[in-house]
């Protein structure tokens, strides 16, 4: 040991200490060259590895999938990923996806189009898309609040559903297209990602199949891969970041963070503030007090809808005996709409109020819709449901999308 980072969070910088080992030493630049030498031996064998593993993939799922594609980040696992897929499928049988999430660094972007231009000029049919929200990531932090480590919503708005919609929008003759992804995801990265199967159905969308071609490697032989192959490496590493992924993000650890207030701060900046609004609703609203909460992290341990501001929007619920009243105040939905998804409906309009039925199965449920005289709350009573445990949930859950 030489030295060590103690402490630090994402306002202050940690303390570097030098250990007696590390004392009046001189740094010198590592001979790449010859490191990328003396390891060609084993970068040949994963290399080839990994390069029979697409092949072998590719021949079994070429007339099974609707789609090839390769995920691609701009972190240095995807970029390995695209060049070894690049050397064994066909440029024009299968696409490279970016999914944008609007919360990537600077660098990520820059590394994406330098990607982008190397490739396309190598493998002119080769496909670059991007998937992206039609929101801001921004926007969505203010809807719904900071995504924390139990409500994760960021990765199903911000990644799986752009990346399906993409999917389905490039081939329109298929309703549900099946796709085969080539992936970066490494066992070394976390337990749990060391469970996974190299190639998986179903693991992040029901038609998609994900293929890990770099299952096994570690992180130094990721490195030398980019260093034999001349790829140009994300800044984003040499800056000191371990991982590349959104600007803040409720996983990244306290170096990360420190990291990327230090070197990008108005972009971190605007995350911090929207942070800082979900602490005052709160109720914290001494400047010290909102800063302390944010450097402990405690921000990502958020469970439920504390701190979001809902404009007002609210459900209440009234069970009386066997039947249903709710109470919506300025609902954002029709529950007309979304009741639809549960059974058939038919309706008529009385007066100001709306009465109706619901077929479910065998079952009919009586329903009236109350607008009350200030326009922002409609009462719903739904008739004989207390006693249908399965469409009581039913109809909640509709009740909460509106």
């Amino acid at each position: 040991m030489l030295a060590e980072a103690k402490g630090g969070n994402i306002f202050e910088e940690p303390e570097i200490i030098i250990n007696d080992g590390g004392k009046n030493l001189i740094l010198e630049p590592v001979d790449v060259g010859l490191m990328v030498a003396k390891n060609e031996e084993v970068l040949f064998t994963l290399e080839n590895e990994a390069m029979d593993f697409v092949e072998h993939t590719y021949k079994i799922y070429k007339n099974k999938v609707d789609c090839f594609s390769v995920a691609f980040s701009g972190g240095k696992d995807s970029q390995v990923v695209l060049d070894i897929v690049s050397r064994i499928i066909p440029p024009d049988e299968y696409l490279v996806i970016f999914t944008d999430t609007t919360m990537e660094l600077p660098c990520t972007y820059e590394a994406v189009e330098k990607s982008k231009e190397t490739y396309q000029k190598l493998y002119p049919g080769l496909r670059f898309c991007t998937a992206k929200h039609e929101e801001e990531a921004i926007e969505l932090w203010k809807k719904f609040g900071p995504p924390s480590r139990i409500h994760r919503w960021c990765g199903s708005v911000c990644k799986t559903a752009p990346f399906v919609r993409l999917v389905k929008e490039i081939h329109k003759g298929s309703n549900q297209p099946e796709i085969l992804v080539f992936d970066g995801v490494r066992a070394e990265e976390s337990s749990r990602r060391n469970e996974y199967k190299r190639i998986a159905k179903s693991v992040k969308h029901l038609v998609q199949i994900n293929a890990e071609v770099i299952k096994n490697w570690k992180t130094p032989e990721v490195f030398l891969y980019l260093f034999l192959r001349n790829i140009e490496i994300n800044k984003a590493y040499r800056y000191g970041l371990k991982r590349v992924g959104c600007s803040i993000c409720p996983f990244a650890s306290n170096w990360s963070e420190f990291i990327i207030n230090k070197i990008f701060p108005d972009l971190a900046k605007e995350y911090i503030n929207v942070i800082k609004e979900h602490v005052e609703l709160l109720g914290i609203k001494k400047e010290e007090k909102i800063k302390e909460y944010i450097s402990q992290r405690q921000w990502k341990k958020r469970g439920g809808g504390e701190g979001v501001n809902t404009n007002g929007i609210r459900i209440d619920f009234i069970e009386k005996e066997n039947n249903l009243e709710v109470v919506l105040t300025r609902p954002r939905e029709s529950f007309l709409e979304w009741v639809k998804t549960v059974g058939d409906v038919i309706y008529k309009n009385q007066g100001n109020n709306i009465i109706g039925e619901i077929k479910i199965g065998i079952e009919i449920f009586n329903f009236k819709i109350e607008k009350k005289e200030d326009n922002e709350k409609i009462l719903v009573k739904i008739d004989n449901v207390g006693r249908d445990v399965i469409s009581l949930s039913k109809f909640k859950k509709t009740l909460y999308k509106t």
